[in-house]
């Protein structure tokens, strides 16, 4: 992902202060929990970011994105077997068992371990798209917003 301004950075730590003050009236919500993880992982506050989707995984198992997000998070901590397996397991949702995707190098998904540095590669391209994906999951109106007449002017 690119690098964040000052105002995004601002905004990002907002709705994780918001997150976590909604959590203390709601401390079991779901989806509270998965925002505050989404947000942890933009922060690169990657371990927490793996807690919280920890606890998401463990009461809702049938959701591909938290297994996403949790892989991109042991992505950025170099934990590459980790995060393959997560991603693995996050198509095998999404796939119902069927996960052998045509786009990947043949093999890819037969192994939890790293063969080498493009499995590497192919896994950070992967966990890019998933991760834009999950964002518009938990924030559908994201693509919707408007341009700002500062951002049409700078087009």
């Amino acid at each position: 992902m690119p690098e964040k301004t000052f105002a995004q950075y601002n905004m990002l730590l907002q709705m994780l202060s918001a997150c976590d003050k909604k959590l203390l009236e709601f401390p079991g919500n779901m989806e509270l929990i998965a925002i505050r993880g989404l947000m942890n992982n933009l922060l690169e506050n990657y371990k927490d970011a793996i807690a919280d989707f920890n606890r998401v995984i463990k009461l809702v198992s049938n959701d591909s994105s938290p297994y996403f997000l949790r892989a991109d998070s042991y992505y950025h901590l170099k934990e590459y077997t980790k995060s393959k397996k997560d991603l693995i397991a996050a198509y095998k949702i999404e796939n119902k068992g069927d996960f052998e995707l045509d786009y990947l190098p043949e093999g890819f998904m037969k192994s939890n371990e790293i063969q080498n540095d493009d499995e590497i590669e192919h896994l950070r391209i992967i966990l890019d798209n998933r991760k834009k994906i999950a964002l518009l999951k938990y924030f559908p109106l994201v693509e919707s917003f408007p341009l700002s007449k500062k951002t049409k002017a700078a087009k």
